[in-house]
C-alpha cells in the first residue's frame, strides 16, 4: 500500500540508513574508477551530505514527508517543491514508476494549498532533469552547479457576469527606453478570457503568473495588455517589493 505521511523519527532514521548505504556505494565506486571509465555514471552520490543542512532542519520544521510502500520508507521530500529542498527515491526503487507517483502527490498537494504560484526544483544530479521534464516541469537554466526546472500553478479568479472578451497579456524586456514597444524582446505571453461588467471594468478569469526566472537580469520588464486588439496598458512592471508605481499583479 502506497502512503505519504509527515516524517516520523523512525522514518528519519530509516532514510538516513539508506542514504549512508547509497553514499558508501558511490565512494567505493569512485575510488575504484579507472581513467578509461572516468565518465561512466556509476551509483548516484545521494543527499547524505545535505542531511544536517537541509533534511534534518526540514524534519524539525515539520516540512518533510516520507513515501511509504509496504511499511518501508522508500522516498522523502523536504521543502515541498516550493523552496529549496530535496526529493529522492531509494535507489533500488527507481525506474518502477513509484517516483512519478510520489512526485504527482507532491504536485497535487501544492495545488490544493493554493498559496504558491509555482514549483521549483534543483535537478541534482543532472540525470534527474529528464524525469522532471516528463512530470511537466520546464527546464530553464543550466549552470556549472546544476540544472533547474519550474512548473507554474495557474489560479482561477471568480468573475461576475458580463460580456466575454479576449485579452492578450504579455511581458517584454524593453531594451532601451527610447525604443517603441515593438522593438522590445518578448519574455512571456498568454491569451486569457476577461469579463467586461456593466460599468466597463475588466475582470480576468485567470491570474497571469510570470516565472521570475524569465525576467531575472532584465532591467526593463514591461507589461502590455491588449483587449480585442486595442492596447490598454504598456507600462513598466514592478515586483511586489516595490509599491511606488506601475502595475503589479492580478
Amino acid at each position: 500500500m502506497l502512503e505519504v505521511r509527515p516524517t516520523t523519527q523512525i522514518d528519519l532514521e530509516e532514510i538516513k540508513a539508506w542514504l549512508e548505504i547509497e553514499d558508501r556505494a558511490h565512494r567505493e565506486w569512485e575510488a575504484a574508477r579507472t581513467e578509461e571509465r572516468w565518465f561512466d555514471p556509476g551509483p548516484t552520490k545521494g543527499f547524505l551530505c545535505n542531511f544536517d543542512s537541509y533534511i534534518r532542519p526540514a524534519f524539525d520544521n515539520g516540512d518533510m514527508f516520507t513515501f511509504i510502500n509496504g511499511g518501508e520508507a522508500i522516498g522523502f521530500s523536504s521543502g515541498g517543491l516550493t523552496e529549496r529542498g530535496i526529493f529522492e527515491i531509494r535507489p533500488d526503487m527507481r525506474g518502477t514508476g513509484l517516483g512519478r507517483w510520489f512526485a504527482n502527490w507532491m504536485i497535487e498537494r501544492a495545488k490544493a494549498q493554493g498559496t504558491e504560484a509555482g514549483l521549483y526544483i534543483d535537478c541534482a544530479p543532472r540525470s534527474s532533469l529528464d524525469f522532471w521534464v516528463r512530470m511537466g516541469f520546464t527546464h530553464h537554466k543550466e549552470s556549472y552547479s546544476g540544472e533547474y526546472a519550474y512548473m507554474l500553478l495557474p489560479r482561477n479568479n471568480e468573475v461576475p457576469k458580463g460580456r466575454l472578451v479576449k485579452s492578450e497579456i504579455s511581458v517584454l524586456e524593453k531594451l532601451c527606453d527610447e525604443l517603441p514597444d515593438f522593438e522590445s524582446r518578448p519574455l512571456f505571453g498568454s491569451v486569457v478570457d476577461a469579463i467586461e461588467d456593466q460599468s466597463g471594468n475588466l475582470h480576468f478569469a485567470q491570474r497571469l503568473i510570470l516565472p521570475a526566472v524569465l525576467w531575472q537580469g532584465s532591467r526593463h520588464p514591461w507589461l502590455r495588455v491588449v483587449v480585442e486588439g486595442v492596447p490598454l496598458i504598456f507600462d513598466e512592471l514592478y515586483d511586489l517589493s516595490r509599491s511606488n508605481a506601475g502595475p503589479k499583479r492580478d
